[in-house]
């Protein structure tokens, strides 16, 4: 009988020790319930001191991440903008408000020309980073073509096109990347210009090469990687 009780006692530690792994290493993932709601709970008095002219209503999402094991909330606005509210090392909150503004604009503009261009879809993403000195430098006024060289010179312009789109004729394909790194320069939208296809290809032209680059330089540049672009 003992031995029975003991084997029941056991059992039923085991599954406590086990429950209580499976918890501790879902927060780890995910973050605690009460982190994340203090976390939102910030973000919203933060938010209602802003300078910013918000709508009333936008989605707010808070999550954790496991590398660093801090949280940050994601704020999706009704015209799209989409920014994070994040903690500094002394604790302060922040966001890149301005900068998410700055990334919208551009990488709706290049989704136009590069459909245009290229007579497909494409995924277009502007992306200078989420860090705080940068978002510090701009205004609500601020556009792209006014920032300087030396934020310009860290930011990189994602194209993936997307439909089955591969390399062609080098011709046709120089024409097409000259009217897209034409459209670029002209607008002052310089910034590291990264291309790829769903054949594997991928054409990495660098912020200082863009305005020195010849036609067959582009064709030149294309690489062949293993992993598949997604």
């Amino acid at each position: 009988m003992n031995s029975y009780r003991n084997k029941v006692i056991l059992i039923g530690v085991f599954i406590l020790l086990l429950s209580a792994m499976t918890v501790i290493i879902n927060f780890s993932f995910k973050g605690t319930p009460w982190g994340k709601a203090n976390f939102t709970m910030r973000t919203e008095q933060y938010l209602s001191l802003a300078k910013y002219d918000l709508p009333n209503e936008y989605e707010l999402s808070t999550v954790h991440s496991f590398k660093s094991g801090e949280y940050k909330s994601v704020i999706t606005l009704p015209n799209g903008i989409q920014f994070q509210v994040l903690e500094d090392y002394s604790d302060q909150l922040f966001d890149n408000y301005y900068t998410a503004k700055v990334e919208s604009t551009v990488s709706n503009e290049a989704s136009i020309v590069i459909k245009s261009i290229f007579e497909g879809d494409s995924r277009v993403n502007l992306y200078m980073g989420g860090g705080k000195g940068i978002n510090e430098k701009l205004t609500e006024t601020s556009s792209y073509t006014n920032l300087s060289g030396d934020i310009k010179n860290h930011v990189f312009l994602y194209v993936h096109l997307t439909n089955n789109y591969t390399l062609m004729d080098e011709d046709i394909f120089n024409e097409k990347c000259s009217k897209l790194l034409k459209w670029i320069t002209t607008n002052n939208y310089d910034s590291n210009v990264f291309i790829s296809f769903n054949d594997g290809y991928v054409i990495d032209i660098k912020y200082n090469e863009l305005r020195v680059l010849k036609d067959g330089d582009v064709w030149k540049k294309a690489v062949k990687i293993n992993v598949r672009q997604e």
